[in-house]
């Protein structure tokens, strides 16, 4: 609609955090870990935090924690490493520079952490067959080679030892921030239709928002047994860019559904991006980074999000809420919405209105004034007794 939409709350995701080296291994068949061709500072994880603080959002960031394991807690464990018999990672760590990067995430208010994975791959024998942890390419006997082409997922029971095995690292350091959002590493490659026991899983450990690259769904949105699924957008930034100039990137991008198109939800990062290779350098291109974000909040059928779980329950209203008008009277149609079954889901969304219009009366709903841009107002919209119908009519 021209003048009026249920815009997206556009989410910031920053992948790969938690390495403690860098630099791309997958030459010697190890990871490609974050892709900077250093270690991690602590500086690595503050400016994380002021980029957050300053846009009021907390920024998701999928951790990958392999490198954190001070016990040797994934010695053995079955395709999980590049060393599974010999996997002796206690003797590697600086546990001085580990620590103090430990207080530094878990003193980031504006970062949330997203289950993303143990050592972000696939490997047998010891050598790397793929970056996907939790879908892999189908084997060939005859051939004896994978075909990267069709993907399968892992058994729920691999996946739950996975997780288990996650948390176990996490809790040995005494990392406290709840984790409810999963991204998968390196995209997903299978289709939807396959998807339901494998989100019952992330729902299982409370991983109710889910975030990726998935162009099989070929939707910006999804709500699969619960859990609410949001699209990712590249905008412009490889995964391995640091240095960044934001002022370079794109503005985020839409998904095809049909003849019409809808806003991806996720902004799609690393954790990369947003570093200098001089880590002391971090901050000093913060405002040019606030400026880019910020702008995107000011394009109509667009707004920042406070949280993962804020941008999931908007994009289910944008992305399925039905909206018509008659004269100055708007309604919304809430009945896709909620038959979603979106865990995420709250009884509260947005709308935004262009020009100087005021909202004269709602029905269903309380509705108040949340933010003014430059060329567009956003309200908000409190659902009364869950009303599936909210009618509102513009001064």
């Amino acid at each position: 609609m021209k003048n009026v939409t249920i815009p997206v709350a556009l989410q910031i995701i920053a992948d790969d955090y938690g390495w403690h080296n860098g630099r791309d291994g997958r030459l010697e068949n190890r990871p490609s870990r974050s892709g900077l061709p250093r270690d991690h500072a602590v500086e690595d994880y503050i400016i994380m935090n002021e980029i957050g603080k300053a846009l009021d959002m907390k920024i998701l960031t999928p951790f990958v924690i392999g490198e954190w394991d001070k016990d040797n807690i994934l010695r053995n464990v079955k395709n999980v490493t590049y060393n599974e018999q010999g996997w002796d990672r206690a003797s590697e760590i600086d546990m001085r520079m580990a620590e103090k990067c430990f207080d530094a995430a878990e003193n980031s208010e504006y970062v949330e952490y997203a289950y993303h994975g143990l050592m972000h791959g696939y490997y047998v024998d010891n050598q790397q067959i793929c970056e996907t942890e939790y879908s892999r390419p189908r084997y060939d006997e005859k051939t004896g080679k994978y075909d990267m082409t069709t993907f399968d997922y892992i058994p729920e029971s691999e996946m739950q030892e996975y997780i288990d095995l996650f948390f176990r690292i996490y809790d040995s350091w005494g990392f406290k921030k709840k984790i409810r959002s999963f991204v998968s590493p390196c995209s997903i490659h299978t289709p939807p239709e396959l998807t339901g026991d494998f989100a019952n899983v992330l729902k299982k450990n409370g991983f109710i928002h889910w975030a990726n690259y998935w162009g099989l769904l070929g939707d910006s949105t999804a709500v699969i047994n619960g859990v609410t699924f949001m699209q990712k957008s590249f905008i412009g930034a490889h995964w391995d860019q640091y240095d960044i100039d934001p002022i370079t990137l794109f503005d985020q991008t839409k998904t095809s559904v049909g003849d019409k198109e809808y806003t991806n939800p996720a902004m799609g990062f690393h954790w990369t991006n947003f570093l200098r290779l001089a880590p002391e350098n971090n901050l000093k291109n913060i405002d040019e980074w606030i400026k880019y974000f910020r702008r995107q909040g000011k394009i109509f059928g667009q707004m920042l999000s406070r949280d993962v779980a804020f941008a999931a329950s908007q994009a289910v209203y944008s992305r399925y809420g039905k909206l018509s008008s008659e004269g100055k009277k708007y309604t919304v149609d809430l009945t896709d919405v909620d038959s979603k079954g979106s865990l995420a889901l709250r009884d509260e969304f947005f709308v935004s209105t262009k020009a100087a219009a005021n909202v004269r009366s709602c029905v269903g709903g309380k509705m108040s004034l949340y933010e003014i841009q430059p060329w567009h107002k956003t309200y908000k919209i409190e659902r009364i007794n869950k009303a599936q119908t909210i009618s509102f009519e513009l001064a």
